[in-house]
């Protein structure tokens, strides 16, 4: 078995309890472009680790998304949200992400469980609200 599969094993067993999951690979999900046991992989978390955390949608992810150069912040939160809905197998309805401007530019994702999908979306609704928002250190992308 590669560590790499080890490593989402651990993982996996680690967080069977959990009702959010968190991931903060270096990058953010692993783009087509990538392979993910090439040089640049494990920078990235792939759609099926992220498919096994979020364990058929019955638990709530947030992952890291890094931002690049090559289009707006907003139309590449929108992309890495479908792909990952279309991953996990949850209407995308509930994903939303929250961009933080400050500095480099990054995303997070949010692919909310249905019972946490209400107060997630409240709480990120309320940070873009107050100061944190008004100041224009975070946006939310629908």
């Amino acid at each position: 078995m590669r560590r790499r599969e080890q490593w989402l094993e651990h993982a996996a067993a680690a967080v069977a309890d959990a009702e959010i999951v968190v991931l903060d690979p270096d990058n953010g999900l692993l783009p087509p472009s990538a392979r993910m046991y090439g040089l640049r992989g494990p920078k990235y978390a792939t759609l099926d680790e992220c498919r096994r955390f979020a364990d058929g949608g019955r638990r709530s992810l947030v992952v890291y998304q890094h931002v690049h150069r090559r289009g707006t912040a907003e139309a590449q939160a929108r992309e890495q949200l479908r792909r990952l809905a279309e991953a996990v197998g949850v209407a995308p309805t509930r994903y939303f992400a929250l961009l933080f401007h400050r500095g480099t530019a990054r995303a997070y994702l949010v692919a909310p469980a249905a019972v946490h999908a209400a107060l997630l979306r409240r709480r990120a609704e309320a940070l873009v609200a107050g100061p944190w928002g008004q100041e224009g250190h975070f946006s939310l992308v629908r």
